[in-house]
């Protein structure tokens, strides 16, 4: 038929030449296999867009009803002349004849595989689902992850093997500090998989590891204060508590600050404002100088009270005991 094709063409009616006269004898010399019809079919569709080829497949389903090979061709066909209704038909026809008979059931799952990838990428959900339920009770032995998956698949993509880029830094290439020395890498063993490639997170430094001099250093925190009462509570506990003779906490509490001297706070409240400067502003430098090196007289509350006035217990002593003080 090939032959005869690009020699004389697909002939006309009543010639004995060409390749629809060589299909129509060997039809009459006996029974032929389905492939014959198939590649007949297939030439006139490609080679002629001829309506003839639906006529042919049509013909070769009766001839072939348990040739799952041959079914599926003419699915196929169905699906790329667009005959969608068609093709619904004839796999229905052809499903429900082999699942009737528990032998050829197996028979039907390249055209179940076939029709769910096409629902897949261009059918909708529901028939998707419907048609993986069936399959589900046909064939229990596969798992459903494999069809979930197939809904995906393409020829060059494998949703199930193809690692997800989470981060950006799975795609730079891992450098190795100084000093290190690169670990050879083996393979895992069957049925384990190598969490330290397919993990998006960074590996946990060993206590080895070299440390670059610039990499910033972790700090212990301190102790958050504490307010309120429970703070003072907790002071009094750090006190020294005696039980049975012995002191139960070494807690020292540190002496605040003395304050500044009156005088020193007054000087710094009547300095203006920088921003009130016309001339060239004041140095704290120099400020600070100028009162460290300045004699400044003590204030009442860091004098020490006299022997005499230790005893007093009314504010009125107190006050005549630093009147000597101030003369």
């Amino acid at each position: 038929m090939r032959a005869m094709r690009r020699i004389q063409g697909k002939g006309k009616a009543g010639e004995e030449l060409g390749s629809r006269s060589i299909f129509a004898e060997a039809r009459k010399r006996g029974r032929i296999t389905s492939d014959v019809y198939i590649a007949s079919a297939l030439m006139e569709y490609h080679c002629y867009k001829d309506p003839s080829a639906t006529k042919i497949f049509e013909r070769g389903a009766k001839l072939f009803p348990q040739d799952e090979n041959f079914a599926l061709e003419y699915l196929k066909h169905l699906i790329d002349i667009n005959d969608i209704i068609n093709a619904r038909a004839v796999f229905e026809t052809t499903a429900r004849r082999f699942a009737s008979d528990p032998e050829t059931v197996q028979k039907a799952k390249p055209i179940f595989a076939f029709l769910h990838e096409y629902e897949s990428r261009y059918g909708d959900l529901v028939q998707v689902i419907n048609l993986e339920n069936r399959m589900r009770e046909l064939f229990p032995e596969d798992p459903s992850l494999d069809r979930f998956s197939h809904r995906y698949t393409t020829p060059t993509f494998d949703p199930v093997y193809v690692r997800p880029v989470l981060s950006p830094s799975q795609t730079q290439p891992k450098t190795l500090h100084a000093g290190v020395k690169p670990e050879i890498q083996t393979s895992p063993a069957p049925g384990q998989h190598d969490m330290s490639f397919s993990s998006p997170k960074r590996p946990y430094p060993s206590e080895d590891f070299d440390y670059d001099s610039d990499r910033p250093r972790k700090f212990v925190r301190a102790e958050s204060p504490l307010k309120a009462a429970q703070g003072r509570r907790l002071d009094q506990q750090k006190r020294g508590q005696a039980i049975n003779g012995q002191v139960t906490s070494h807690y020292k509490p540190q002496g605040s600050p003395a304050p500044l001297p009156r005088e020193v706070v007054q000087l710094l409240n009547n300095i203006p404002h920088a921003s009130a400067y016309h001339l060239p502003r004041l140095s704290p430098e120099k400020m600070v100088d100028l009162i460290r090196r300045t004699d400044i007289p003590a204030s009442p509350s860091q004098i020490p009270l006299p022997a005499n006035a230790r005893g007093l217990g009314t504010a009125q002593s107190g006050v005549n005991a630093y009147g000597g003080a101030y003369r």
